[in-house]
């Protein structure tokens, strides 16, 4: 009489409801481990573990084989492979989450605001960098990014800048402390740069959505200096308590046009600035 299997690990619950899925059509096959084993082409130890569950999703090529000899749904199966992949690639990254928050507004330099992106990094669970750059599109390429998190490159412009600090999960009203650590260090001089013509004369994303995000948070910049603009190197008011002016909608965004429309390259930092990384286009 064969060992009944060891209960399902659902340590990552959609790991382990894919395990009792294929558990299930085993049992509604009605074959053992070895005869599954002479129909899918994989060993018997290997369909033993796809249906085990856990914290890591088993590869495609062994689900599909399994479903198969089981006259399960290709669909079905590569449905719920993807459901499990997606949340074990999600557990993951929560387990390399830093705890330390990253604090903006105590940047007073750059060497302190190439910390505080590196921090962010951290805390958004150390991403991959092509995971990044697929995700922020042409503003956000993955050596940009990797300069970046080494300490070896700061953000040429604001357009990369939002571009990063979004792939690292920092969105909406988060950004605002961010930008006043950039205005702080960099000057409002130091705007975006145009986006690209690919990308349309306001941003766009590109055809798989790529940077949607980042044309909000380009967006949200503009809008934040419009309402306030301060001398470089004074830290802005907090946004609840500064008015909009009132302006018409031709002014404004005339004005958002002339902010996105700027540009200013950032030099080398050197001792002077604060030491440490260095910054490169």
């Amino acid at each position: 009489m064969a060992r009944p299997e060891t209960p399902v690990d659902r340590t990552v619950p959609e790991v382990g409801d894919l395990a009792r899925y294929l558990r299930g059509l085993r049992a509604a096959a009605g074959l053992t481990y070895d005869e599954l084993a002479k129909e899918a082409w994989f060993s018997p130890a290997s369909l033993k573990r796809a249906a085990r569950g856990g914290a890591r999703v088993p590869r495609w090529e062994t689900v599909r084989a399994y479903a198969h000899a089981c006259h399960g749904s290709p669909e079905e199966a590569r449905a719920r492979y993807e459901r499990a992949e997606a949340a074990a690639a999600a557990a993951a990254r929560d387990a390399r989450r830093s705890t330390l928050v990253p604090k903006p507004q105590f940047v007073r330099d750059l060497a302190d605001l190439s910390g505080a992106l590196r921090d962010a990094y951290r805390r958004a669970g150390r991403p991959p960098v092509r995971q990044m750059a697929r995700q922020a599109g042409p503003d956000l390429p993955g050596s940009t990014a990797h300069a970046i998190i080494t300490a070896h490159a700061l953000p040429r412009d604001v357009r990369t800048y939002i571009a990063f600090l979004e792939a690292c999960e920092i969105t909406g009203p988060a950004l605002v402390p961010w930008f006043e650590a950039w205005v702080k260090v960099r000057g409002v001089g130091a705007g975006v740069r145009p986006a690209r013509a690919a990308a349309g004369a306001d941003g766009a994303a590109g055809a798989d959505g790529a940077g949607a995000g980042l044309r909000s948070g380009v967006r949200l910049f503009s809008q934040w200096l419009l309402a306030g603009r301060h001398a470089p190197g004074k830290p802005a008011a907090p946004a609840a308590s500064r008015a909009a002016p009132e302006v018409s909608g031709a002014s404004r965004a005339a004005g958002e046009r002339d902010v996105i429309g700027g540009r200013r390259r950032i030099g080398p930092l050197g001792p002077a600035a604060g030491g440490g990384a260095g910054i490169a286009a």
